[in-house]
Order: C-alpha cells, then sequence, then structure tokens
C-alpha cells in the first residue's frame, strides 16, 4: 500500500515507518522540519519526506498522492505557547480529515490514548477525546482508532527519564501511585501495521497495552534494577504531586511536570478488562523486565568492553 503518515519523525514514528518499508508498503512521510527528519528517514526505501505547515496541510498535495491511508501519530503530552493541546490534538485532527477527502483517501488510523473521555479533568485527554469524535464523525472515510498506554522503548522520553534519575540516591517520585500498562515500542508498530493490513479493524477502536498494569513507583523500581541502581523512592500523592507541578510550571524551560499531567493520572492508562486487543492482533507481548533488558543492552556491552579493556 501507499501510506502518508503524519509524525513519523517521532519516537513511534520512525519505528513504525521501518516496519512498514520492511512489510513492502511505500510511504510519504509528513514532517514539519524536513530538513531536521530526512536525515534517518531518508536512508528508508520506498519512502518520501515531506514538509509541511499544520495549518495548511492540505497544500502538501504530493504528501497524499495514490495513498491509500493516513495514519496520525501527532500528539503531545504538554502544552507550550505555540502547541495547545486543542491545536494539535483536535484542530489538527480535522484538517487531516479533511486532506483525506479533498485527495480521495479512503482510510484514516487515528493514534489516540487509554482514558480519553470528553469529560475528563484533564485538557489533554479531553482534546484526544474530541480529535476521536472528529475522526467517528465523518461518514466519507473508514476508520481505526488505536488508544495505547504508555510506551516504552530505547529511544522513548518516558523510561530514560527514569533512567537518568536512577543514580540518585534519593528519589521524590511524584504520581508514585498511577497505573499503567506500559507496551513496548516493537508490539505496538506491529499492531498498528497488522490493522493497516486487515480491513477487518474498519471503524473499530482498539485498546493497546502490555501485558502488566504496574504502578509508576513499581516501573521505576524496575528500571533502576535493569541498571543495578538502587535509589531510595519517596512516593508523592496526588496533592502533593499537584504542588510540585505548580511550582515547576514557573520555571522557565523546565517540562518535566505539569497540573494537566497529574490530572491525567487521576485516569489509569489501563486497558478495559478483557479489552487488550493488542494481545489478540500481535499474540505475546513483550514484558517490561525483557523490554527494559533489551533497552540498557548497550549499556551492558560498553562494561563489558571496558572490564575486557582493563579500565574501571
Amino acid at each position: 500500500m501507499r501510506i502518508t503518515l503524519f509524525g513519523g519523525s517521532g519516537f513511534i514514528g520512525r519505528s513504525l515507518a521501518a516496519e512498514l518499508v520492511r512489510r513492502g508498503h511505500s510511504l510519504s512521510l509528513l514532517v514539519r522540519d524536513r530538513e531536521r527528519a530526512k536525515g534517518p528517514l531518508i536512508l528508508l526505501p520506498n519512502t518520501d519526506v515531506y514538509g509541511y505547515n499544520p495549518n495548511e496541510i492540505s497544500s502538501v498535495k504530493k504528501g497524499f498522492a495514490g495513498s491509500d491511508v493516513v495514519i496520525n501519530l501527532v500528539g503531545i503530552l504538554n502544552e507550550s505557547s505555540s502547541h495547545l493541546f486543542e491545536r494539535v490534538h483536535s484542530e489538527f485532527v480535522r484538517k487531516v480529515i479533511s486532506s483525506c477527502i479533498k485527495n480521495n483517501v479512503g482510510r484514516v488510523i487515528q493514534i489516540s490514548a487509554l482514558g480519553v473521555s470528553p469529560g475528563a479533568p484533564s485538557a489533554y485527554l479531553r482534546s484526544k477525546a474530541k480529535g476521536e469524535q472528529i475522526v467517528h464523525s465523518c461518514d466519507a472515510l473508514q476508520h481505526t482508532i488505536i488508544r495505547p498506554s504508555v510506551v516504552f522503548g530505547r529511544e522513548d522520553k518516558f523510561i530514560n527519564r527514569f533512567a537518568a534519575m536512577a543514580r540518585l540516591p534519593l528519589l521524590p517520585l511524584p504520581l508514585a501511585e498511577a497505573q499503567f500498562q506500559p507496551i513496548y515500542i516493537g508490539d505496538l508498530v506491529t499492531m498498528i501495521a497488522n490493522v493497516l493490513e486487515d480491513e477487518i479493524y474498519n471503524n473499530e477502536v482498539l485498546y493497546a497495552g502490555g501485558p502488566e498494569v504496574l504502578s509508576l513507583q513499581e516501573i521505576v523500581q524496575r528500571t533502576a534494577a535493569a541498571l543495578h541502581q538502587s535509589p531510595r523512592i519517596f512516593p508523592l500523592g496526588q496533592q502533593s504531586s499537584y504542588l510540585l507541578a505548580a511550582l515547576l510550571e514557573k520555571i522557565p524551560f523546565v517540562d518535566a511536570l505539569t497540573r494537566d499531567n497529574c490530572l491525567s493520572a487521576r485516569f489509569p492508562s489501563v486497558c478495559p478488562k478483557g479489552s487488550n486487543d493488542a494481545e489478540k492482533i500481535v499474540g505475546t507481548l513483550t514484558t517490561l523486565e525483557s523490554g527494559l533488558a533489551f533497552m540498557f543492552s548497550h549499556n551492558n556491552a560498553y562494561k563489558q568492553f571496558r572490564h575486557i579493556a582493563g579500565r574501571s
């Protein structure tokens, strides 16, 4: 198939693009900064990389030419002055849908998130829900919505953030009790690619989690253990986390925790009971422990090299 992919230069997008090309598909990757993104992506066979203005995506006709399906991975976890939840998760989705119709693309796959709800206290979750509704309301397109939990892998910004903090002797941990069902990047891209290749998933909402439901504290503890570190974790509850987030928001260029993150964490990022579609579509899923071992294997290889070379 010919596939148009928005967000192909991001963490999920790079892995997904590689998997789709491996399966023999051809890609049009639409990215905001072509010069910055094209380096690793330009090497993929049967792949064209196009820069686009998020406000005028319909003008990038070459990116939609001959496309069978559009996959939208674009999303943000935190807002900035130029990137607002409403603009990225709903207004942009509306433009994607409009461009699909104008360019005769018959199908769209929208990557959303677990826990989305029009009545959620979090602006992030509400905006994601609005984006889903825009997709649902378009009768002219076949569509599939995939709601993943937090995604982890070698280049993620989730596990690697805690890995960087694992050497601290004392680790204050906001939202320690928040519940997640972390899914490994390889499993998620396999799921998306399988869904793409089977029309049985048209007009479905699919849930994507890993094989385990874990608290954030458990995730951090396992990450530290994989690195042979043992920080003393000091868990912070919801109220303390919210107050800390309010303080951090006042510090320029710090993007560690926001009050909206705290509100999102009130909704467990967990598949409804018996509804983990990733298990049905992919099969055996990667545990956090196995994924961490792969993520940090290059660290172990480096340590082994230094030992053999007689270096401490």
